[in-house]
C-alpha cells in the first residue's frame, strides 16, 4: 500500500515564516533590510533570503537573532509565533510585558479560590515570587496542563546552581518557559529540555539561550479534576 503522506501545516512553511519576518519588520518601523543591517548587523541579504522562503528560509537560530534585535528597537515577539503562527503577534513591549509574570490567575471556583489564596501567601513569603500556570504538555507526566507552579527567581552567578532542576525560566528576550535547566555550549548560555519526550511542543530542546532569571519550582498545585 502506498504510503500517505500527512498534510503539511502552512503556517510552518519557509513562505509563511518569511511573511511574518516582513511585517514583524515593518511593524518595527524597519521598512528596509538595509535599515536592519545598519542597525544590528544582519546581513540584508540573509535578510531577502529568509523573508522570500529561499534554501529552507528563516531557521530557529535566525528567529533567535530577530528576536534580540526587535526587542532592542522595542518589539516583542515570541520563537512560536514567528516560527510557525502560533500565539499572539508583535507588540510593543511596553503592551506586551506588563507584570505578566505576577498576574493574578482567571479563578472562579471553590477550589480555584483556595488556590489563589495559596499564591496571595506564596508571593507575600518569598522574595523575587514567579508564578505560572502550565500551558503545554513539556513537562509531563508530573506536571499536567493547567497546574499552578512557583519559584524564587535566582540570577546571575546564582542561575547555574538551579542546572538539572525544572524551573521558570525567563529568557532576555522576556520569553516565559517552565522546563529543565542545563548548562549551554558556553558559559553564560542555558539549555531548556522537556521532561515528556512525545510532548506536543515543537521544540523539545531550546539550545543556547540567555537568561534573565531561573525559578526552580517550590510550589506545585495540581487542580483535581472534575
Amino acid at each position: 500500500m502506498a504510503k500517505t503522506n500527512e498534510p503539511t501545516n502552512p503556517n510552518k512553511s519557509p513562505e509563511a515564516r518569511g511573511k511574518r519576518l516582513k511585517q514583524l519588520r515593518l511593524m518595527a518601523g524597519f521598512s528596509t533590510r538595509q535599515a536592519v543591517e545598519d542597525r544590528f548587523n544582519i546581513s540584508a541579504n540573509t535578510l531577502s533570503s529568509w523573508e522570500d522562503g529561499k534554501r529552507g528560509g528563516l531557521t530557529p537560530k535566525g528567529a533567535l537573532r530577530v528576536i534580540y534585535a526587535m526587542r532592542e528597537a522595542g518589539w516583542y515577539c515570541t520563537r512560536d509565533w514567528l516560527l510557525y503562527g502560533d500565539g499572539a503577534g508583535p507588540r510593543p513591549i511596553d503592551e506586551a510585558f506588563i507584570n505578566t509574570v505576577n498576574a493574578e490567575p482567571v479563578l472562579d471556583t471553590d477550589e480555584e479560590t483556595a488556590i489563589r489564596n495559596e499564591l496571595i501567601t506564596f508571593r507575600k513569603y518569598n522574595l523575587d515570587a514567579i508564578d505560572m500556570r502550565v500551558t503545554d504538555d513539556g513537562m509531563g507526566p508530573h506536571y499536567l496542563i493547567g497546574d499552578y507552579i512557583g519559584g524564587q527567581r535566582q540570577f546571575g552567578d546564582n542561575i547555574i546552581k538551579c542546572i538539572n532542576y525544572d524551573c521558570i525560566v525567563e529568557t532576555a528576550t522576556d520569553e516565559l518557559f517552565f522546563r529543565r535547566l542545563k548548562q549551554g555550549s558556553k558559559p553564560g548560555i542555558y539549555t531548556l529540555y522537556c521532561t515528556n519526550l512525545n510532548a506536543s511542543v515543537h521544540e523539545l530542546i531550546l539550545s543556547d539561550i540567555e537568561l534573565k532569571s531561573v525559578a526552580p519550582v517550590t510550589w506545585h498545585r495540581t487542580r483535581r479534576k472534575p
